[in-house]
């Protein structure tokens, strides 16, 4: 088959799984597809489509307070930025940018290979968790030392790969579980990433069964 002939095939399968409501392992799990040739040619329609349209518009709201910028990407995901005076211009300037989650956020439990980018470690949210690397869930991975942990996620038409490597100190990561997976809350991840573990004992614990009087 003559590329011309594969664009326009995968053209069509991928309209095809876009109609079908499925995602997209399960599209290609029914349909006996490679998950990483679909994923492929996802990516590079993708990226001929978005030569060919505007840029997406990125809105700046400046109004939560006189030092903090939230930047609201076309997909929900907010960056909260931290502000101070520039002297020279009387003008904001960003000092930096934490992304925040818009969607689930999973830990991927066990030991990953950090050697693994982007197409290792979606091939291991689509084909060990079967989850959809393509929502805007977060997948979180973790290395043998508990001192290297990557974060996954999918952003409008690409992937995010944040890395993070500690110099000392390790994760609290949890022990494997039978699903492979642990759905975590922000409140969790910012324990995770600050050091703790994820079932913190000091935090207050949710009160289950309590009716109002």
């Amino acid at each position: 088959m003559k590329q011309p002939e594969k664009r326009q095939y995968w053209t069509s399968v991928i309209e095809k799984q876009t109609i079908s409501g499925l995602s997209i392992p399960a599209f290609c799990k029914a349909n006996d597809l490679s998950y990483p040739t679909f994923h492929y040619w996802l990516k590079k329609l993708t990226e001929q489509n978005d030569e060919s349209q505007h840029a997406h518009t990125i809105v700046i709201n400046d109004d939560i307070s006189t030092d903090t910028v939230v930047l609201h990407f076309p997909n929900g995901i907010k960056a909260g930025a931290a502000c101070e005076p520039n002297p020279g211009t009387n003008q904001n300037l960003v000092a930096g940018t934490a992304m925040i989650p818009s969607g689930a956020i999973y830990l991927v439990s066990g030991v990953t290979d950090m050697r693994k980018s982007i197409d290792g470690l979606s091939i291991i949210v689509a084909d060990v968790l079967e989850m959809d690397p393509l929502s805007e869930a977060w997948f979180i991975f973790c290395n043998r030392g508990c001192d290297k942990l990557k974060i996954l996620f999918w952003d409008t038409n690409g992937f995010w790969l944040y890395y993070r490597r500690l110099e000392k100190g390790r994760f609290k990561w949890p022990k494997p579980n039978y699903a492979g997976h642990i759905q975590l809350s922000r409140q969790q991840l910012n324990w995770l990433l600050s050091g703790l573990a994820i079932e913190n004992p000091k935090a207050h614990q949710p009160v289950i069964g309590k009716q109002v009087r």
